[in-house]
């Protein structure tokens, strides 16, 4: 990433700088309104899984921030945040803190 997001990235990544995942979450989600139809909006906001060795150090992960702020943003507007099947695969996210940001909408 090109400056200034890659020290805002760093800022939320390394800093633990929570309002720079706002930041992020909603400038990525203003680009999804400006380059998309509501009708090609995402289903689903999934954040990259990290390691729950990592998670632990950071004590968050801060794909989760922005997507949650993202996700905030675009909510009413298309996009609709549902729980997953519980299943093997999603276990790590589950385990991870996920389920802090994934919700049932019903």
């Amino acid at each position: 990433y090109d400056f200034p997001i890659d020290g805002v990235i760093q800022r939320l990544k390394y800093q633990n700088h929570f309002p720079t995942g706002r930041l992020l979450g909603s400038l990525l989600a203003r680009e999804v309104v400006n380059q998309l139809d509501i009708q090609d909006y995402p289903d689903l906001l999934l954040p990259v899984p990290m390691h729950a060795v990592r998670y632990r150090e950071r004590g968050f992960n801060h794909a989760a921030e922005i997507a949650f702020w993202c996700g905030q943003m675009l909510i009413g507007a298309g996009l609709y945040c549902v729980k997953p099947p519980s299943c093997e695969c999603l276990s790590s996210y589950i385990h991870s803190g996920f389920s802090d940001y994934l919700y049932c909408d019903s």
